[in-house]
Parts: C-alpha cells; structure tokens; sequence
C-alpha cells in the first residue's frame, strides 16, 4: 500500500533533476510491487524532527520507507548528477563519486552510513512515541522497537555503477530494479524465520523476532503520517503522537452510527484539498470502505485519509455528520477540536 506518494516537483538544476528522477523510479517501483499489498506500507520522501538531538532544525530524510509485518527497510537512492556514472569505494570504505566514466572525482559522503543513520533516527522516533505502538507480550509485558529489524538499502540510478576495490564489501548496495527483489526476499526470510519452525532453523539473530499485528501496523502508519514534516511545511510536533486508529481496509462494511451532535462552539471549517495518491488528480470524493478513504474519479482507486489533527497534530477520529466530513480529535491528550475538512455536495 502506498501511504505517501512521491509526489516532490522536479528541480530545475540539471544535476539535481538526476537525482531527482532516480528518487522518482525508486518509488515507481515500489508501487507496482507493493501497491496492492495491504501488509506493506510505502512511505516515499518521509521527513521528521531528529529524536535523538534537541534542534529543531535537524530533521531526518528518508527517500523510501517500507515497513512490513517483521520489519522495515530504508532505500537511500543515488544519482552521479549528469549522464552515465559511476560510484568508486576503497577498501577503507571511503566513497567517490565520478558523473562520467574517467572523469573527475568527488568525494561524499558513504551512502550507507547515511541509510544506517536514518535506520538509527527511525527507530528513535518509534521508541519515543507517547503511547506505545507495540502490543504487550502475554498483556503484561511492553515490547519496544529495540530489536526491531530495520534493514538499510542504498539504490543507484539505473544509468550508473557501482566500483573500486572495496565494491563487493557492500551487497546491500545494487541497481534500482534489484532493491524490490531484495525486499520481497527480506519479507519472505522473516516470514519463514517466525513461529516454532524458525526456532529450529538456523537463521540470522534478527529474523523472525517481529510478527507486527494489525493494529500495531496500524499505529505505526499514523505516527508515521503524523510526525512527517515535508520540505516547507510548518514545524512538526515535540513528540510522536499517541496510537490512531488501524488504516482503511478494502472489505466494506455499514458505516457506524454518528455520535450525538455536540456543542458548535467547539467545531472549525478547515477545508482541505484532497488529491488521489495515485494520479494526483483532485476529482476525488469521501466514501466508506469498512472506514472513511478517498475514491478517485479519475483512476478509480482508493487514497487513505490522514489520521492526524491539523491543529495540536495528535490522532483524531474521521466521522461524517449530514454533509460534513469531520476529525474529532477525541484521543487523550488531544485538542478536543472538531474541524470539517470536506464537504459532500
């Protein structure tokens, strides 16, 4: 399922619109394998406040998040800037980079210390959330996202190349096709590692230990949604929000009962303008597919609504009353403030 479309314009620098387009077939790929599969959620250009620092103006950027049901992986994707290119690595695992094939060489930064460190912050940010997104073991005992399996992918642009002496100390490192391989293969060996017959074989420490329910999913998704604070946008909130409620599901069902009218006083109109994740087309409308979600006109598919509070960015509950589609932010801890975000003709 994508839950955050890439959707980032492109740059006018040329050298910038490389990678930018390499960001954009990353998340091209993504969709056509995962688009479909409710078990596995694509965050594509996921940006949040560092945990781990006190500076409000140290933020995180991820270019592409999955998170699956035993797990995450985290793709950093990597243009040379213009035309065909090529990554050299040594064997002290310094990094350089070439925009053509004998040209000059630029040193940066190793791709998959800055995955490694995005792992770190992602991690960080799960583990501070107010309420915990994890179930308790048994009811008694809280699980944490300590062993959390988070695994760091770095994908090159299909018109480069990965070289030097110390290539092939880095397998997590491939071509943009291979990285939904890889993931789908990561998927599977955590599945195969979990229950009574990943006890018995022998498989990497980290396979296995996660089995995500989905309610825990569910949690995840809307911490996720609403800690993210894209390029631009107004600051995000001190701390991950409380656990929201599970996401859409495609099997319909009778919409609930709305609750009794409450007092005017504590209602606002904030009109939002809601656009299909998929085509980016604003001919969409508020339909309830066993919860309230986005049906597009234009392409037929279905966009889940953001859970998130728009005034105190805390979990809120989509109800519908007459005409008016509305967030109740009725968590704990929440504004109490129901705003109208649309409205049915």
């Amino acid at each position: 399922m994508i839950v955050k479309a890439f959707n980032v314009a492109r740059p006018k620098d040329s050298a910038l619109a490389r990678g930018w387009e390499a960001e954009k077939q990353m998340a091209f790929y993504l969709s056509r394998a995962f688009e479909a599969n409710a078990d596995v959620f694509v965050f594509n250009g996921l940006r949040f406040r560092t945990p781990q620092t006190s500076d409000d103006r140290d933020f995180t950027q991820i270019d592409h998040l999955v998170v699956h049901r035993h797990g995450a992986v985290i793709v950093e994707s990597k243009a040379t800037g213009t035309g065909e290119g090529v990554f050299e690595v040594d064997k002290r695992g310094q990094w350089t980079r070439r925009s053509r094939v004998g040209g000059p060489a630029m040193s940066i930064q190793s791709p998959v210390h800055q995955a490694t460190n995005q792992a770190e912050s992602l991690r960080a940010l799960l583990n501070s959330s107010r309420l915990p997104l994890l179930n308790k073991l048994a009811g008694l005992l809280q699980k944490s996202f300590r062993m959390f399996p988070i695994r760091p992918l770095v994908a090159l642009a299909d018109t480069a190349r990965l070289a030097g002496r110390g290539a092939d100390d880095f397998p997590d490192v491939m071509k943009a096709e291979a990285i939904v391989h890889a993931i789908r293969g990561d998927i599977e060996s955590h599945h195969s590692a979990t229950g009574l017959m990943g006890w018995l074989k022998d498989t990497p420490d980290d396979k296995g230990v996660f089995s995500l329910a989905a309610d825990e999913l569910g949690r995840i998704h809307s911490c996720l949604l609403a800690c993210d604070a894209p390029q631009g946008s107004g600051p995000p909130p001190a701390s991950p929000p409380a656990a929201a409620a599970p996401i859409p599901r495609p099997t319909p069902e009778t919409p609930p009962r709305p609750p009794a009218v409450e007092s005017a006083a504590s209602r606002a109109e904030l009109p939002e303008a809601l656009t299909c994740q998929h085509c980016r087309s604003v001919r969409v409308g508020v339909v309830y597919r066993r919860d309230y979600c986005l049906l597009c006109e234009e392409c037929a598919k279905y966009t889940p609504l953001d859970w998130a509070c728009r005034r105190c960015h805390k979990p809120a509950s989509v109800r519908k009353r007459g005409a008016d589609f509305f967030r109740s932010c009725d968590k704990p801890g929440g504004c109490g403030q129901e705003i109208v975000f649309w409205r049915s003709e």
